[in-house]
Parts: structure tokens; sequence; C-alpha cells
């Protein structure tokens, strides 16, 4: 996935709304490679780009960050700790020298209740944003349960030279690899279709057989398994 669709894309808070909001926070000015939070800080203030870039970054499985989306000028970040009352999701950290705007709690709320225009140009942004998450969340699932049967079948069937034609029950894998039934069998499918197995038989649905062709399994872990969800 697009990094930009990670972001609420155009639709941004507007100069005039952010020299109102001036008089309820205060500007800082931060250098390149800056963190403003970390990813389970618990904090709560609220920021918004005045000038410059920041980059949104989450633990991979390897604890290392990876960047998930990019914010400019006008982008609002960090309110979600304020509603949900969490810790927060991801870290921020400024790609380029930047200036942001920093509100606590009690500006952020007493600025909705000031502003009309700001109330407005936020529930927007919230609204498009929860479109994109779920967006989001849809693919990172599909995601999860094909690489979760990729490795698996890399694992425990390529590595292990285990003959074709591959004989398996798929409720007792599925609980092997923390997936429930349907999910697993969905992934077959999708194997199917991919090419990577081929003549699946699911006529006895707890004794699958299917053909495994290894350098496509091969193709596939290189191809999908780093990729931006």
């Amino acid at each position: 996935m697009d990094n930009q669709e990670l972001t609420p894309a155009n639709i941004k808070i507007n100069d005039k709304v952010i020299e109102h909001l001036l008089k309820f926070g205060e500007s800082i000015e931060l250098d390149s490679s800056s963190f403003i939070f970390r990813e389970n800080d618990d904090t709560d203030d609220v920021y918004i780009i005045i000038e410059g870039q920041v980059e949104v970054l989450t633990t991979d499985y390897k604890d290392s960050l990876v960047r998930i989306a990019l914010l400019d000028k006008g982008s609002i970040f960090g309110e979600m700790s304020i509603f949900l009352k969490n810790s927060r999701s991801a870290s921020i950290r400024t790609t380029v020298k930047s200036t942001l705007l920093k509100m606590n709690k009690k500006q952020f709320l007493e600025a909705l209740t000031k502003i009309p225009a700001f109330t407005l140009n936020l529930m927007n942004i919230l609204t498009t944003r929860l479109f994109t998450m779920n967006k989001r969340f849809v693919n990172l699932t599909h995601y999860k349960i094909n690489m979760a049967i990729a490795f698996f079948m890399k694992n425990e069937l390529i590595l292990k030279k285990v003959p074709n034609p591959i004989k398996l029950n798929p409720k007792e894998v599925a609980e092997k690899v923390g997936l429930d039934f349907n999910e697993f069998l969905k992934g077959l499918m999708y194997f199917e279709r991919e090419k990577i197995i081929i003549n699946l038989n699911t006529d006895d649905i707890l004794n699958v057989t299917f053909g495994l062709i290894s350098d496509k399994l091969d193709e596939f872990i290189e191809k999908t398994a780093y990729q931006k969800i």
C-alpha cells in the first residue's frame, strides 16, 4: 500500500485555523531526525506541523522501525491518545528541520470548543483517517494469514522435503500457525489462485491434498515478506 493512503490525503489544518491555534499552544522547533514521541509512550500532547515533515514509524517483527506514513505542513498527529486515552500507537520522528505547534490536552480541548472551524477541520480528517485505517486493517489481516501459511509451507513442507502430493489436516495446521479453520482454507485457495499450489482437493475437508511449487513459494515470500502494508 502506498504511504499516501495511510494519511488523510488533501485534508489538512488550514493556515487560518493554525493562526488561531497558536494562541492555545506553543511553537517548537526541532532538528531533523528528532523523535517527538515513541511508540507506547504515555503522553497526550497534540501536534500540528507548521513547517517541515515527520515520519510515522512502527516496530516490525525484527524490532526494527518501519516507516508507515509521511506527514507534512498542516498535518495533525497525537490527538488519538486524547480521544482513546491510550499510549502512543506509533513513533513520530522529523525527517527535516521542522516547526510544530504543540498543545497539551487542556489546550487542545479548549481550542475545539472555541474554534468551530478547527472542530470541522478535525472531523473531516478523522473521518478520512478512519476510512484509510479500515482499508489498511483488511490488507494487514490478509497479509498475516498468507505469510503464516507461506512460512508453514516453507519450513514444514519444503525444507523437510515432504513430497507431492501433500496431504494435511487443515484444522490441525491452522491451530499450529495461529489461524482459524476458515482462514486457513481461504489462504490455501488464495495460493491456488496464485498458482503456488496446484490440484487443490478439499472434498474431504479434514484431509486436504495439493501439489506445492517450491520456486513460486520462494518468489512469493521474497516479494511479500517486506512489503509496506
